[in-house]
C-alpha cells in the first residue's frame, strides 16, 4: 500500500512549505475573520438624494487592512488622452463643419444610481418639464427633479439616486402659450446595492446639447456594464463632458478623441501591495499576486482615488469641475468626449463615425485606475533624437512629413533613391565609443533597406521589416562601434540604389541603464517583456501579463503620443479593436468584459469581477450555507466539513484545521495538502482515504475515525496509526 513519491515532487513540496508558512499570516487567519471582511458605510453626502441613506463601501477600519491616514496622503492628478488612428485623423472633416444630426434615444438599463427617463415627443412642444418621485402620487420629489426644465428632448438621465429603489416619473410639454397636461406615470427601479456604483454628473456641455438624451443614455449604458461586472461595494464619482476643450478651457490638439483627468494618491509600496494582497478575491487575483516581486520595484505606488478605495485605502475623491484637484473635490475624475470629432452615440454606427461608448469606457478605465507611470513627465529616459529635428541634415529628396502616430507627430520620408539622406547630428557617445541604438521607423512594404554611415564611414546595410503600414511605428536595434566619446557623432541613413527606398524614420533612441522609478502605477506591476523578465521602460517589447510574463494577454503601446498604459494598436481597421487601444478607428466598437484585457486588468489592480471567484478545489461538494461545505468521496468515505478562505486553495477543515491543497494530478484523483497544525505535507485520494502519506515521516498513516461522531475523524488531538513503526501517534 506504500505509495512511491517522486523525490523531485517531495523536494518541491517541502520548499513550498516555506512559502506557505510565509503566507500564513495573511491567509491562515482565524476562520471567523476570514469570513468577515468588514463592510462599512460611505459617509459622503451626495446631491440629489431622496433621503439620507448611505452607501456601503469596503470598511477601511477593518483590522485586516493596512490603513493609511488621510492626513498622510495628498492627491495629485493623472491625465490621459485617447487618439484617433491616422485614417481617422485625415479622413473626416472637423465636426464643426458638419451639420449635427440629432440621434434617436435608445434604451439604457438602470444603474445603481441612475436611470434613463424617456417619453414620446408631443407635436408643437417647445420643451418638457420632468418630475421624479419615490411616490406614485408625487407627494414628494427627488431633489432637483420637480418641474425640471429639460429642454426640447425626449429623454433625460436621472442621477444621484439610491440603489434598489423604485422611482416614478412624468413629463408635461410646454409651448409659448403655457404648459400641457402630464404624461402617463412611468416607473424605473435602480439596481440593488450589491456592487460597484458609478455615479455620473453631466456637465452643461452635455445637458445643453441637442443630443443630450442620446449622450446620457450612452453613458448610462457604459456605466451599467461596469456595475454588472464588478462587485466592489464602493462608489466612484465621475463628471462627464462633451466639449472641444479640456475642463480648464485648453483646446484639444488634433487627433484627440477623448480625455480624462483622475485624482491619484501616492501610497508606500508596502501599504498598497499589502492592501492588494488582502483584497484578492478572484482566480485572476491569486495568479497575479503570485507574480508580485519579493522586493519593491519602487518606493511608492500611485493608485487613482477610486482604485485606492477599492482595496480599502482612504483615498477620497479630490477632483474639481475645472480640472484642479485638492481635498474636498467631489469627483474621482472627469471624462470629456471631444465634440470636434464625428462621434455617434448609438449602435450600429453610421459610416465614418467613432463609437462614443467605447471612448467613454476607455476613460472610465483611466478614472478607475488604469495607466502607467511612463506617462509622467519625470520618467528617466535614454537619449532620444527625433528625425525631424532642426539639428539634423535632411538633404536631397528627403522630406519632413506628418505622422500622427510618431513620437513628435512627424517623420522623415523619401530617404533613398540615391538622393534623399537623413543625418542625425550631435549624437552623444560615452567613453567606450559603443552604443546600442534603437531605430524607430514605419514601413508599409514587405521589407526596405538602408545604409547607416557613422561619422562618414562607408556604411553598413540594415534591414527594416514591414511594420504593417506607413502609419504603424516599429523598431530595430543595432550596435554601433567606433564612435567618438562626446557629442560630435553623426549617423547618416541613405540608400544609394536608384528606385530603392529606406523606411520613413521617426527617431533613434540610445539604450542606457535607467534607475528604478520612484513611483509606479498599479498597472505597472504587471508589465513584462518575456517570461520572468519585467519591462518598466518604453523601449522594446512590453505586454500585460498576470502570470509572471508566461501569458501575453495584450501588448502595451510603446509609440508616442499614444498613452503608454494603453494597448498596442494595429492599423485601421483593427483586428482587435479593444476598448483600451491607444489609437481608435472609425466604424468599429467594443466593450469591456470579464474576459477582455481591460476587465482582467481592473480585476488584478484591486477590483473584483462578479461571478469569477477562484474555483472551488473539490468537485461534488455539498454547499451547506454560510460558506460551509461537505464532501464525501465516491467510495463513500467522507472528507468532512470545511470552508474556503479567500485563496480557495486554503480551507479550514473541521477535522484537520487550516490546510493548503494541491492537485496531485494523478490517476487516483489524489491531493497533496499542507497541514498548518502539524507543519506536515500529506497525500491522500478517494482510493486511499482514510490513509494519508506523511512526507515528514515518510510513512503511511491511518486516520482514526471518531466513534462518537460517525463520518468524522478525531481532532484535538488527532490520532493516526504509523505503518512504518506500528505505533499510534498524534499530530
Amino acid at each position: 500500500m506504500k505509495k512511491q513519491i517522486n523525490p523531485s515532487i517531495k523536494a518541491h513540496l517541502l520548499w513550498s512549505a516555506l512559502v506557505l508558512l510565509s503566507l500564513l499570516a495573511i491567509c491562515a487567519i482565524p476562520f471567523a475573520l476570514a469570513q468577515s471582511h468588514g463592510r462599512g458605510i460611505n459617509n459622503r453626502s451626495v446631491a440629489n438624494r431622496t433621503d439620507q441613506s448611505q452607501f456601503p463601501t469596503k470598511n477601511i477600519n477593518s483590522p485586516q487592512r493596512n490603513i493609511v491616514s488621510r492626513a498622510t496622503l495628498q492627491p495629485s492628478v493623472a491625465t490621459h488622452e485617447t487618439r484617433a488612428g491616422l485614417q481617422g485623423v485625415i479622413q473626416f472633416p472637423n465636426a464643426n463643419e458638419v451639420t449635427p444630426r440629432t440621434e434617436t434615444v435608445s434604451s439604457a438599463p438602470p444603474t445603481r444610481s441612475s436611470f434613463m427617463a424617456t417619453w414620446r415627443s408631443v407635436s408643437g412642444a417647445k420643451g418638457y418639464s420632468l418630475d421624479v418621485s419615490t411616490s406614485n402620487s408625487f407627494s414628494s420629489y427627488v431633489n432637483s427633479y420637480r418641474s425640471l426644465d429639460v429642454g426640447n428632448v425626449n429623454g433625460r438621465a436621472v442621477t444621484g439616486l439610491n440603489p434598489g429603489t423604485t422611482y416614478y416619473y412624468r413629463v408635461r410639454p410646454y409651448t409659448a402659450a403655457g404648459s400641457g397636461g402630464y404624461s402617463n406615470v412611468t416607473t424605473a427601479t435602480t439596481q440593488p446595492a450589491t456592487g460597484l456604483i458609478i455615479e455620473p454628473t453631466f456637465d452643461s456641455s452635455i445637458t445643453d446639447d441637442p443630443n443630450a438624451a442620446a449622450i446620457e443614455a450612452m453613458i448610462n449604458r457604459a456605466i451599467a456594464i461596469y456595475e454588472s461586472l464588478f462587485s466592489d461595494p464602493v462608489m466612484t464619482h465621475i463628471l462627464f463632458r462633451y466639449s472641444d476643450s479640456a475642463p480648464d478651457g485648453t483646446p484639444f490638439p488634433p487627433g484627440v478623441l477623448a480625455a480624462s483627468r483622475s485624482a491619484v494618491y501616492t501610497v508606500s509600496w508596502n501599504n498598497f501591495v499589502s492592501a492588494l494582497r488582502a483584497d484578492a478575491r478572484t482566480s485572476n487575483d491569486h495568479t497575479a499576486i503570485a507574480s508580485l516581486p519579493a522586493s519593491p520595484l519602487s518606493a511608492n505606488i500611485a493608485p487613482s482615488s477610486a482604485n485606492g478605495r477599492a482595496v480599502g485605502l482612504d483615498t477620497p475623491p479630490a477632483m474639481f469641475a475645472d480640472g484642479t484637484f485638492g481635498q474636498g473635490g467631489p469627483f474621482d475624475g472627469i471624462v470629456t468626449l471631444n465634440s470636434a470629432q464625428p462621434f455617434w452615440f448609438t449602435r450600429p454606427l453610421i459610416s465614418g463615425s467613432f463609437d462614443a461608448q467605447r471612448s467613454v469606457e476607455h476613460e472610465i478605465d483611466e478614472v478607475m485606475g488604469l495607466g502607467s507611470y511612463l506617462n509622467t513627465s519625470n520618467v528617466p529616459t535614454c537619449p532620444l533624437y527625433e528625425a525631424e529635428s532642426s539639428d539634423n541634415d535632411i538633404l536631397g529628396g528627403a522630406v519632413i512629413q506628418s505622422c500622427p502616430t510618431c513620437s513628435g507627430g512627424a517623420d522623415v520620408g523619401f530617404v533613398g533613391n540615391n538622393s534623399g539622406t537623413l543625418q542625425f547630428n550631435n549624437v552623444f557617445a560615452n567613453a567606450s565609443g559603443r552604443l546600442d541604438v534603437r531605430i524607430w521607423y514605419t514601413n508599409g512594404d514587405a521589407v526596405r533597406y538602408a545604409f547607416l554611415s557613422v561619422n562618414g564611414d562607408p556604411g553598413t546595410s540594415l534591414t527594416f521589416p514591414s511594420t504593417g503600414s506607413f502609419q504603424t511605428v516599429g523598431s530595430i536595434q543595432v550596435t554601433i562601434t567606433n564612435l567618438i566619446p562626446g557629442s560630435d557623432n553623426t549617423l547618416m541613413f541613405s540608400n544609394p540604389i536608384v528606385g530603392h527606398w529606406a523606411p520613413d524614420f521617426d527617431r533613434i533612441e540610445v539604450s542606457c541603464t535607467i534607475p528604478p522609478p520612484a513611483t509606479l502605477r498599479p498597472q505597472d506591476l504587471f508589465s513584462w517583456s518575456s517570461p520572468g523578465v519585467r519591462n518598466l521602460t518604453s523601449n522594446g517589447s512590453r505586454y500585460f501579463s498576470i502570470d509572471s510574463g508566461s501569458t501575453n494577454i495584450v501588448d502595451f503601446n510603446q509609440t508616442p503620443p499614444g498613452d503608454f498604459g494603453d494597448w498596442f494598436s494595429e492599423p485601421c481597421p483593427q483586428h482587435h479593436p479593444f476598448v483600451q487601444n491607444a489609437f481608435a478607428c472609425p466604424d468599429q466598437f467594443s466593450d469591456i468584459s470579464a474576459t477582455s484585457p481591460e476587465g482582467i486588468n481592473l480585476d488584478v489592480i484591486g477590483y473584483d469581477l462578479t461571478g469569477h471567484p477562484a474555483p472551488a478545489f473539490f468537485t461534488g461538494e455539498t454547499a451547506l450555507g454560510g460558506g460551509w461545505y461537505y464532501l464525501q468521496f465516491p467510495n463513500g468515505t467522507p472528507f468532512g466539513y470545511y470552508s474556503y478562505l479567500p485563496d480557495q486553495h486554503f480551507i479550514y477543515h473541521i477535522d484537520l484545521g487550516f490546510e493548503y491543497l494541491f492537485d496531485a494530478n494523478d490517476a487516483n484523483n489524489g491531493i497533496y495538502f499542507y497541514d498548518f497544525a502539524s507543519s506536515s505535507f500529506f497525500y491522500t485520494s478517494p482510493s486511499t482515504f482514510s490513509f494519508l502519506y506523511d512526507f515528514s515521516l515518510n510513512a503511511w498513516l491511518y486516520y482514526l475515525p471518531d466513534v462518537a461522531n460517525p463520518g468524522r475523524y478525531t481532532h484535538n488531538p488527532r490520532w493516526f496509526f504509523n505503518f512504518a513503526t506500528g505505533h499510534w501517534i498524534t499530530l
